[in-house]
């Protein structure tokens, strides 16, 4: 009797680990998934600095009266990124209306 009582504990046991290992599992994967989503996001962040860095160079040099049309291109491809997405560049479209609006004032 006690020996068939501690298999059914151990079996409950067996069991609850189980159901507790593959939750944890399951729980590793979305937080993988969120940190991926994050660093998209931190990715449009960084190219958004790029076009701001990147424009008031531009304007400097072309004041100076040296023509940059390699790094105008380059920030066209930028917002074109921020706006549309890029395999590429590894940059994520968001769905932020001000932020789209913006990227398109600066692609205009």
């Amino acid at each position: 009797m006690i020996a068939k009582r501690r298999k059914h504990i151990s079996k409950i046991v067996r069991f609850t680990m189980t159901v507790l290992t593959s939750l944890l599992i399951v729980l590793i994967l979305i937080i993988i998934l969120m940190v991926s989503r994050i660093q998209g996001t931190a990715r449009v962040v960084n190219y958004a600095g790029l076009v701001r860095g990147k424009t008031q160079r531009i304007i400097k040099l072309e004041d100076a009266g040296m023509p940059q049309e390699e790094m105008i291109a380059d920030v066209d491809e930028y917002i074109k990124g921020l706006r549309f997405g890029s395999d590429e560049l590894s940059l994520v479209s968001l769905d932020d209306k001000a932020f789209q609006m913006k990227m398109k004032e600066l692609d205009t």
